[in-house]
């Protein structure tokens, strides 16, 4: 016999409700557990004084006097034809270095942007092209492995040999002192990254402006915090220096590769295995005063994609990357520190999960709330560690917003910091759906047994800038 639908209904609402129970207290102390993870970082931030440092100007008078490494700027290139014009002419009037040359990289099947490469070769002298020898796109790995395999060899034909390389994009503005800084710090590492934050923006540009918000709060506090716990520093793919020694390692260890040229963030891996191989590495997040006394960070400065499917696609190439291709050819090693942030680094995907079912529980108990007059947690009363859970939940979602709030405030404004709370929502949502997409292309590429490819974003550049 079927049963009407007076029978039927409260029979699911009653079989909703058991499933949310048993959901919520899960989800709950997930919330609980992620919470204490983020809060440990702000608290050995806040212990151990750990912030960008400030340069004196009696060390930016050594930094100025130190002799010049020879530093080989790189940027591998994919149709950025309208880009890499703009982006090294106006790099070149801005850099306060001399001793250094760029080098793009091109695909023969790309006439565009390899005619317009070709054109600033001819007109400045420490401006050079190299060709891959394969059609594009490949990936980002491969190109700057050829292009260092190239470099070298013509290193053999009366080129002077390279120090260090540095890696750039071709949106990327470059600080004006940020050769110099690499140049000192080299002296004693062999890895050194740059803070990368987002050009700015208007506040109510919020896709662009979570990335505003991420980045100012991992490279003004949790790098920071990482560097200083186990040394280990994750390459942020621009503003990267690697000294020719450390180049030479990682190719006597990679078959000749710098960079992993199947991995999707061979720039994360780098610095990985620089840790590993125990040679030393900085981060290098420093400031100084301008004219009007206010901070001037050295660091490289773009523009992240400002479209929720620019968007989309650019973590899920990043979660793909770190998550689980990381996994896969990093594994777990490590000592305790080391392992901790390797879970940092992977925990997205689950942390993502559980953002997704609590969104989906609070959105279930305001429907109950409004058809029934009653919000469902009276289960949660009963339960003393539950509702600490809860509230202590609560006080960390205040504390992050606050700790992210603080460090665009840091860097930017106030009046940019105000929006963060939405640009929150915003981020949320960009980085489940990023997830769930890396997940799968992860599965299919194991399926198929395809190779990454270049998955770019499109760039762009300040309208006056080059």
């Amino acid at each position: 016999m079927i049963p009407s639908s007076a029978q039927f209904l409260p029979h699911l609402v009653s079989l909703v409700d058991s499933l949310f129970q048993m959901l919520t207290p899960v989800v709950i102390m997930a919330y609980f557990v992620f919470g204490i993870d983020d809060f440990f970082i702000d608290l050995i931030a806040l212990l151990f004084s750990i912030r960008p440092q400030e340069l004196t100007p009696a060390q930016l008078k050594k930094i100025d006097f130190l002799p010049e490494k020879k530093i080989a700027i790189l940027i591998a290139a994919w149709h950025e034809q309208g880009i890499i014009g703009p982006m090294v002419l106006g790099n070149l009037r801005n850099i306060r270095y001399l001793n250094y040359d760029i080098f793009l990289g091109v695909y023969p099947n790309d006439h565009k942007t390899r005619f317009e490469a070709r054109e600033l070769a001819v007109l400045i002298k420490n401006v050079h092209v190299i060709e891959n020898r394969l059609d594009g796109p490949t990936s980002k790995g491969q190109m700057i492995n050829q292009m260092i395999q190239k470099i070298m060899m013509s290193e053999t034909q009366g080129l002077d040999p390279l120090d260090a390389v540095l890696i750039h994009d071709s949106e990327d503005l470059i600080h004006p002192d940020s050769l110099k800084v690499i140049n000192w710090e080299l002296e004693f590492s062999d890895f050194v990254q740059i803070p990368v934050f987002s050009l700015p923006l208007s506040p109510i540009e919020m896709v662009g402006g979570t990335y505003l918000d991420e980045f100012v709060e991992s490279h003004t506090k949790d790098i920071l915090v990482r560097h200083q716990l186990c040394g280990s520093i994750p390459s942020a793919g621009v503003g990267t220096a690697v000294s020719r020694e450390l180049i030479e390692s990682h190719r006597s260890h990679q078959g000749g590769c710098l960079l992993n040229p199947r991995s999707l963030t061979e720039d994360y891996e780098l610095g990985i295995l620089t840790g590993r191989y125990r040679f030393p590495s900085r981060f290098a997040c420093y400031f100084k005063r301008n004219a009007l006394g206010k901070r001037d960070y050295i660091a490289t400065r773009e523009f992240f994609p400002k479209s929720i499917s620019g968007s989309i696609r650019q973590k899920t190439r990043w979660t793909l990357g770190i998550v689980f291709q990381g996994t896969e050819h990093l594994g777990w090693k490590g000592g305790l520190a080391e392992l901790y942030f390797l879970y940092r680094d992977r925990k997205g995907p689950i942390a993502n999960l559980f953002l997704l079912l609590g969104n989906i529980l609070i959105a279930y108990f305001l429907i109950r709330k409004t058809a029934h007059g009653a919000l469902g947690f009276g289960f949660i009363d009963k339960s003393h560690l539950l509702s600490i859970c809860l509230i202590v939940n609560f006080s960390f979602m205040a504390n992050r917003l606050f700790q992210r709030m603080h460090s665009v405030i840091r860097v930017y404004n106030l009046r940019m910091a105000l929006l963060v709370p939405l640009r929150v929502w915003v981020g949320n949502f960009v980085n489940v759906l990023a997830s769930f997409q890396a997940l799968t292309h992860y599965v299919l590429g194991k399926i198929t047994g395809s190779a990454p490819r270049w998955a770019k974003t499109e760039h762009e550049l300040p309208n006056e800038f080059g």
